[in-house]
């Protein structure tokens, strides 16, 4: 639900009969709830994550909106291929919205994608997509539809889900953020992505802690310390 464009964006399956279902994604208009655009994808292809990021208006420009679809392609076992635990194809689509949504770019992963957050750090927009075992960061910007790939972690085995936690800093020109991961097969996973390379591992993107257990992770929240103000 995007509340500042009266938008749903919702992922899901067409009325079609099971033989040739078409996966598609709907844009509803959120005061009418009436359909107003039904995107369609392949067979096989499933849109399985979806985020947007409002690049803030300068000028005379105002606001823009992009919208980012992540899909999952299943095994064609019809023609031999074999399904794995995960599927091993998918692809990360970005769409403006001008009226209605326009897909302008589509990125091919080796991978599904389970989820996607956008975020901003020292003034630029990122996208972090979870692909398979992979934790991948995008750099986004308003006037390029290019996904220009940061960095990537895959110490995962399915990166079932995101949430990405901004820190009050102070008297730090390395500011960061801290990225949860709930992996569906190895629990709790916390990363720092900073604005620039650690001095000791060189990267942008650390593991700063996991929980060592290896029960099912599937959801967390993160609970604010009022008291240090983090």
């Amino acid at each position: 639900m995007i509340e500042s464009y009266n938008l749903v964006v919702a992922a899901c399956f067409s009325e079609d009969d099971e033989s040739n279902e078409k996966p598609c994604i709907l844009v509803c208009d959120l005061q009418t709830a009436k359909v107003f655009q039904k995107i369609t994808y392949a067979p096989r292809e499933y849109p399985s994550a979806v985020s947007w990021h409002v690049f803030e208006g300068f000028a005379d420009h105002g606001p823009k909106l992009k919208v980012f679809v992540g899909t999952s392609m299943m095994a064609d076992t019809s023609n031999g291929e074999t399904e794995s635990y995960s599927p091993q194809k998918g692809s990360l689509r970005s769409y403006d919205f001008d009226v209605e949504l326009r897909c302008e770019q589509e990125l091919t992963l080796n991978g599904a994608v389970y989820d996607i957050q956008d975020f901003v750090l020292a003034g630029k927009s990122y996208l972090v997509v979870g692909i398979n075992a992979i934790v991948r960061i995008y750099s986004i910007e308003r006037g390029s539809n290019n996904f220009e790939k940061i960095t990537e972690s895959d110490s995962q085995i399915i990166t079932y889900k995101l949430k990405v936690i901004k820190q009050k800093q102070f008297y730090s020109k390395n500011v960061s953020v801290k990225i949860l991961v709930a992996d569906i097969m190895k629990s709790l996973t916390v990363y720092t992505f900073s604005r620039y390379a650690d001095d000791v591992t060189g990267e942008r993107l650390n593991i700063e802690a996991r929980d060592p257990n290896g029960l099912w992770c599937i959801e967390m929240a993160h609970v604010p310390n009022h008291r240090s103000a983090v």
